[in-house]
Order: C-alpha cells, then structure tokens, then sequence
C-alpha cells in the first residue's frame, strides 16, 4: 500500500510539472476600426515563414462608443508547454489581412512585436530578439503598436 501511494504521489507530481501555462498579449489600440491579428510563434523556422502555433483576430466595431478613441485588447493563449515564443501583432485598418507597406516597404498600419526590437530600415527582427521563455507560469505581455 505504501509503494502505491508512492507511485501516485510521483504520478501527481509529474503531472503538475507538465500542466500547461498561458500567455496574456494586451495592446492599445488608438483607432476603433479593422481588425486585430495577433500571432504566436515558437520557432526561428515559423517566425520567418510566417507560420504561427496560435492565431486571435478581433474584429473591432465599426462605429465607437461617442468620445471613445482608444482601447485595450487582450487575448489569452492557453494550453501552452514551457518553451520559447514570439509574438506579433498587425492591426489590419482596411480588412485586407496584409501589413501593407509604402514604396519603400515601411509598414503604414500599427503592427507590434514582443520585446519590441529595435527596428532596422528592411529587416524584420528575427525570432530571438523577439522571442521570450514561457518557464512554469502563467505570462503577461504588454506589446505596443509601431506606428501608431
């Protein structure tokens, strides 16, 4: 009997060790309109790819609440094993689900990226100065817009 409570309590105690944590994402967002994509990435090859573990779109209302000109949003990513991620968020003013650039290539709607690299005339951050470790807790994530 002894040797089974044993082996339950090592059984329990493993399976707290691999619960699966959340990440919280909020952002600010300045205008009411379009929609919101936020990704979540864990991968170097995913991040330059532009293939996400996890998607969240908002579509925001077309018409604000009188006086109301900004807003925070949240999504909550769960079910989520200790790992490295990366975050990015596009907010999409015309619904045409692109970051649209000028003829240069700057982008001309807000997009946001955890740890918020610096940013470099061409060159999108790569995944490790974007990227993050989700240890054995739950996360919270503020990530601002560019160019708003």
């Amino acid at each position: 009997m002894k040797i089974l409570a044993t082996l339950v309590t090592i059984a329990l105690i493993g399976f707290q060790a691999a619960a699966a944590q959340s990440i919280t994402v909020t952002t600010n967002v300045d205008r009411l309109d379009g929609m919101v994509t936020v990704k979540l990435y864990n991968s170097a090859d995913g991040w330059a790819k532009d293939e996400p573990i996890k998607v969240a779109v908002e579509i925001l209302p077309a018409q604000a609440a009188a006086g109301v000109r900004s807003s925070s949003r949240r999504v909550v990513f769960i079910d989520l094993p200790p790992g490295q991620y990366a975050v990015g968020i596009h907010h999409d003013l015309n619904y045409d689900l692109r970051l649209n650039t000028d003829f240069f290539g700057k982008p001309v709607e807000p997009f946001g990226i955890s740890n918020s690299p610096n940013l470099q005339r061409g060159k999108m951050p790569t995944f490790n100065e974007a990227s993050f470790t989700l240890a054995n807790q739950n996360l919270q994530l503020l990530v601002p817009f560019y160019g708003q």
